[in-house]
């Protein structure tokens, strides 16, 4: 029973911080898959992350502490015979009465056999809308895969087998994974199909502060995982070609590796397509302009009126409306202030352009510009001046992130500064398509693809 708790503990642990782990790629993926996050499969994804780590915890481990010694007093064979298990119940709790013979160590083993896969019936029916046939045989493939790693040593990695390899195991494991199949729809039945979910894949979305959010950790994300591989990449070619000294690295090696991250994530991204970072990229979101903001720029934006019949000068008319009514209602009437309610859903993308380039350059160094160049100027200057311009470019990245809530379509910081407000990709037509009128996303919709 103590070994049984560890292994819980151990499975909560490992899970959690699996879950952590990947919890990122699954929003980039979910986002691309489905166009939106789903909190209900966000908790399927927590449920999966720790069931994987708790079916490979309570099959594969503990290993033998000393492997050595213990293949050369322990023997671990093996069971061919299949149901022979109904056989070592019938000896082992014969004479018992039933309760004391439901609670032996030889019933409680075949229930956990069965209830361990239970639970990867469920989700592969459910979850990852396998079939029943199909999900009970991906249940006994990972069963024969559970017993062949116990029976060979781990594939070797020990000197011998260290658990008994049985048919039986297989044989219940199987018959748990059926049963987690067909009461999968009793269990999951509040878990929205992934077909539903990317039927409206396409569909345009109120811009929230949540997407701003996330879009932002997906940028940082990316910002620093660019940075560190460039400059690691530069680090290694350095040593390998002996173009320093290894006691006398050059201390540009990190600063060059934020400016490539800051080029790749924010400066080039603008000046092409729609002018997104690649976070926003992700989760379908876009800058955008009055159209009068475009004019003379080849924007496509430079008319006096929008499709609707309104005017365009400096704002938006007051009778554009939401396309379809999906955009959440709200439309911006002109003026220079944040005036317009921030949880008003999407403006009208009708009558709004790609921008000038320089307004799209401008908005992508706003934020993280001031930080990489403070760590550029690190190299010249003392430390009580780049000290006090760490402070500054981290106060404007705390801006920034809090600006997400009060501002007009949660343009925070950057937006603001520029004119630009925030929109659904999805939204975007090819009417007032400027620069990135090619972005047109899958096939030829007029919503831009994130990935």
């Amino acid at each position: 029973m103590e070994v049984w708790q560890n292994n819980a503990f151990v499975t909560v642990l490992v899970g959690g911080v699996a879950f952590l782990v990947l919890f990122l790629p699954y929003v980039v993926w979910s986002f691309h898959r489905f166009g939106q996050l789903s909190f209900r499969r966000i908790i399927g994804w927590a449920a999966v992350c720790v069931y994987f780590t708790g079916l490979a915890v309570y099959t594969l481990v503990p290993f033998p502490e000393d492997p050595q010694a213990f293949c050369a007093s322990t023997h671990v064979g093996y069971n061919l015979h299949p149901l022979e298990f109904i056989t070592d119940i019938r000896t082992q709790t014969a004479g018992m009465g039933l309760r004391t013979a439901l609670t032996s160590a030889v019933v409680l083993q075949v229930v956990f056999n069965v209830v361990l896969f239970v639970p990867l019936g469920v989700l592969l029916h459910r979850y990852f809308r396998r079939g029943v046939i199909t999900s009970t045989l991906i249940g006994l493939i990972v069963s024969v895969c559970i017993e062949t790693t116990q029976y060979t040593g781990f594939f070797g990695l020990l000197p011998c087998a260290y658990r008994v390899a049985d048919v039986d195991d297989v044989i219940t494991n199987t018959a748990g994974t059926l049963i987690g199949a067909l009461i999968a729809p009793l269990l999951l039945f509040w878990m929205p199909a992934s077909r539903t979910l990317t039927s409206t894949r396409l569909v345009a979305r109120p811009v929230t502060s949540m997407r701003r959010w996330v879009g932002m950790v997906v940028d940082g994300f990316l910002f620093y995982l660019i940075a560190a591989s460039s400059s690691i990449a530069v680090l290694v070619a350095g040593r390998l070609l002996s173009w320093w000294p290894v006691e006398a690295e050059p201390e540009w090696i990190s600063p060059a590796g934020d400016v490539v991250a800051l080029l790749m994530v924010f400066v080039i991204p603008s000046l092409t397509g729609r002018g997104g970072s690649l976070g926003q990229r992700v989760v379908w979101l876009t800058p955008r302009w009055p159209a009068a903001a475009g004019s003379g720029d080849g924007s496509g934006g430079s008319v006096g009126a929008d499709s609707s019949g309104g005017t365009v000068g400096g704002g938006w008319p007051d009778d554009a409306a939401p396309d379809g009514g999906q955009m959440g209602g709200g439309t911006y009437r002109g003026g220079s202030l944040d005036s317009g309610s921030a949880s008003s859903g999407l403006l009208d993308s009708r009558t709004l352009a790609n921008g000038p380039l320089w307004r799209r350059l401008a908005r992508s160094l706003v934020v993280v510009g001031p930080l990489v160049a403070t760590r550029v100027l690190q190299l010249f200057i003392g430390e009580p001046v780049s000290g006090a311009l760490n402070a500054l470019s981290t106060l404007v990245i705390v801006l920034a992130v809090v600006m997400v809530v009060p501002t007009r379509s949660h343009r925070s910081l950057s937006g603001w500064l520029t004119g630009a407000d925030m929109v659904d990709s999805r939204s975007v037509t090819p009417t007032v398509a400027g620069p990135g009128a090619g972005d047109t996303g899958v096939g030829g919709s007029g919503a831009a693809d994130p990935a």
